[in-house]
């Protein structure tokens, strides 16, 4: 594919993502087919924060006046073929590689004190320095550091201090512990008030919240792994959680987030987890999200409460985790004869043995599936118009049919459609139109004259026999894929900003982006 915001841009057929903000500047590529972006000295001064998904063989160099990022990659920079996430806030500093292609980030004093969080994905090799006067985080990661092929994430505050590894290599963090000492690392969204102790015997970890614990209305996130333990908070605390030694043995993290007035119970005999909800559970407007695991067992609230699941012993055998936003006004039943869930606001869900991912708004409506075990969606004539967007994990064998008076959508999807086990992510505007598909099970997307203009980015994971057709009048976007377009298994993400165009692909399947 090829990018003219300026540039000749990925030509090596995998895609980066980019969430570009006007200000920036890319342009051509150097010689080896090295990408070089200039940005403005102004660059990312607003309090929102790109993202970037960076490929080996890309350069940065230092910005012009005034700017204020300078990031030189070596040219073996991340051969392995997958790709480091950087949000990158203004007042910080790359300074170029040492010896041996690792790379140096220096932070300026000031660094997040603004609230906000930036995220990294750390490879192996890499080595992050003590930062300059008045700096708030060292951390040294040894050269053998990340060699299983998986990136860790790390969302890190301020007055937190990494220090060098221990033997073997491990990570020490102290606001105070001994920290994840069996080689993977957890995610977490770090609030203050937060004390993290040393482990106990066995390796475990203990988690002390403070009494004033989630009391501001936003949620930390967890990826916990086995041999972890939360013991209860001190007074006032407002969880209290206990996994048994043997819980997630499999290698995969369960996620929540959490939200205050939850209680967690000891695990009941044969180490299923009891979850009780106060009766003013998600009355609130937000989501909480869910990993569940085979084994668990969510029992019926107290008096007042809103859900009650029940999960057959065998559900989610396959591996792989489903993903609920639960939204108040939900009730869970006990599961039918062959261990299904059932849903109601109205139906039978899911029957395939693979969950959807939802964010559900007031105003829906679901149906139970028609024959063949299919789902209807049905949305209100006023669905989405409060300029969120819904998120949808669609599968094959699922059909939406058109809205009713008013509705914006209409999607038909072949029965075939997304059989090799992998799921297509849309991030959808109100203004959209999906037609039926044509022949062959290709999908048709024509998007109004108005498409992106508020300034967000809709999102699109886009498969191999998709074929987008140009707009209708004043439309932005015309994109063709080759029905050979990714064959390697993974699939490319794109955000779209308004004022792009996509032109026909060329001979042998290649994109052309141009901006006017």
């Amino acid at each position: 594919m090829v990018l003219y915001l300026s540039s000749c841009w990925r030509t090596n057929g995998s895609l980066p993502l980019c969430l570009l903000e006007d200000e920036r500047f890319f342009t051509s590529l150097p010689a080896g087919g090295r990408m070089v972006l200039y940005l403005s000295s102004c660059w990312r001064t607003k309090g929102s924060l790109p993202l970037f998904l960076l490929e080996d063989e890309w350069f940065f160099t230092s910005l012009p006046a005034g700017g204020p990022m300078v990031l030189y990659l070596s040219s073996c920079w991340r051969t392995n073929g997958s790709l480091p996430l950087f949000l990158l806030e203004d007042e910080r500093f790359f300074t170029s590689l040492p010896a041996g292609g690792r790379m140096v980030l220096y932070l300026s004093s000031c660094w997040r004190t603004n609230g906000s969080l930036p995220l990294f994905l750390l490879e192996d090799e890499w080595f992050f320095t003590s930062l300059s006067a008045g700096g708030r985080m060292v951390l040294y990661l040894s050269s053998c550091w990340r060699t299983n092929g998986s990136l860790p994430v790390c969302l890190l505050e301020d007055e937190w201090f990494f220090t060098s590894l221990p033997a073997r290599g491990r990570m020490v963090l102290y606001l105070s512990s001994c920290w994840r000492t069996n080689g993977s690392l957890p995610l977490f969204l770090l609030e203050d008030e937060w004390l993290f102790t040393s482990l106990p015997a066995g390796g475990r970890m203990v988690l002390y919240l403070s009494s004033c614990w989630r009391t501001n209305g936003s949620l930390p996130l967890f990826l916990l792994e086995d041999e972890w333990f939360f013991t209860s908070l001190p007074a006032g605390g407002r969880m209290v959680l206990y996994l048994s030694a043997c819980w997630r043995t499999n290698g995969s993290l369960p996620l929540f987030l959490l939200e205050d007035e939850w209680f967690f119970t000891s695990l009941p005999a044969g180490g299923r987890i009891v979850l009780y909800l106060s009766s003013c559970w998600r009355t609130n407007g937000s989501l909480s999200l869910f990993l569940l695991e085979d084994e668990w067992f969510f029992t019926s609230l107290p008096a007042g409460g809103r859900m009650v699941l029940y999960l057959s012993s065998c559900w989610r055998t396959n591996g792989s985790l489903p993903l609920c936003l639960l939204e108040d006004k939900w009730f869970f039943t006990s599961l039918p004869a062959g261990g299904r869930i059932v849903l109601n606001l109205s139906s039978c869900w899911r029957t395939n043995g693979s969950l959807p991912l939802f964010l559900l708004e007031d105003e829906w409506f679901f149906t139970s599936p028609p024959a063949g075990g299919r789902m209807v969606l049905y949305l209100s004539v006023c669905w989405r118009t409060n300029g969120s967007l819904p998120l949808f994990l669609l599968e094959d064998e699922w059909f939406f049919t058109s809205l009713s008076a008013g509705g914006r959508m209409v999607l038909y999807l072949s029965s075939c459609w997304r059989t090799n086990g992998s799921l297509p992510l849309f991030l959808l505007e109100d203004e959209w139109f999906f037609t039926s598909l044509p022949a062959g099970g290709r999908m048709v997307l024509h998007l109004s004259s108005c498409w992106r203009t508020n300034g967000s980015l809709p999102l699109c994971l886009l498969e191999d026999e998709w074929f987008f057709t140009s707009l209708s009048a004043g439309g932005r976007m015309v994109l063709y894929l080759s029905s050979c377009w990714r064959t390697n298994g993974s699939l490319p993400l794109c955000l779209l900003e308004d004022e792009w165009f996509f032109t026909s692909l060329s001979a042998g399947g290649t994109a052309c982006w141009f901006q006017p």
